[in-house]
């Protein structure tokens, strides 16, 4: 068995730049609320969780020791923005897969499980909070070094029919029992798994709530 992430850790942001990841985690979080008149449109997501490396290839590791990981929220979308711009889901798995998609195999979709444990270029900037966000992917180059963990992955497809697996870290929970489809069928989430995040968890997630790719269209 793989190690996992401590929460809790005092964390430093990353500096904004390019990094070398790889995609840990791939968590279905349903289809989030959006407030009233936000102008975004609601729709079913992705929370992804890229672990980061050295330029060595070596992981990159907290004050604490525990392995740096970011996260971007994406839309399931996997089509082109007004027939010209790929979504963002679909640019990550064309870097993940190192090829573009045919608009036919975009109309198929993939195995959003299939993305994890493959390496990929990642822009991470900071923003106003201090905290890391994911801005964009690109592909990963032949002549860069590989990438190896020993940290554990998560695949998961929310299901209101089933409890919430144990790996399930508590701020995606909190998340997945705040969708659609799961208050559809339980209601709203318990005051624990809805909590705040704590400041690393804080550190590793998209700032708020959002996709800067997820624009209404």
């Amino acid at each position: 068995m793989g190690k996992q992430i401590k929460s809790g850790a005092t964390f430093e942001p990353l500096k904004p730049g390019s990094y070398r990841v790889l995609i840990k985690d791939v968590i279905d979080i349903g289809t989030q609320p959006e407030p009233p008149n936000s102008g975004y449109k609601e729709e079913s997501k992705f929370a992804i969780v890229f672990q980061v490396f050295a330029r060595t290839g070596a992981a990159l590791l907290s004050k604490m020791g525990d392995p740096v990981t970011v996260e971007k929220r994406y839309s399931k979308k996997f089509s082109k923005i007004k027939g010209k711009t790929p979504a963002a889901m679909r640019m990550l798995a064309e870097a993940a897969f190192g090829r573009e998609f045919s608009d036919a195999e975009a109309r198929q979709g993939i195995d959003a499980e299939t993305l994890i444990g493959r390496p990929v270029m990642a822009t991470v900037g900071v923003n106003e909070g201090g905290r890391n966000v994911v801005l964009s992917t690109a592909g990963y180059a032949d002549d860069e070094p590989d990438l190896k963990t020993d940290l554990d992955n998560t695949y998961y497809d929310v299901d209101p029919s089933r409890e919430i697996p144990g790996e399930i870290r508590e701020y995606h929970r909190g998340l997945i029992e705040s969708s659609r489809e799961w208050t559809a069928v339980r209601g709203g989430p318990t005051p624990t798994t809805a909590a705040e995040p704590t400041s690393r968890e804080y550190a590793e997630v998209s700032a708020g709530g959002g996709d800067a790719d997820d624009l209404p269209f």
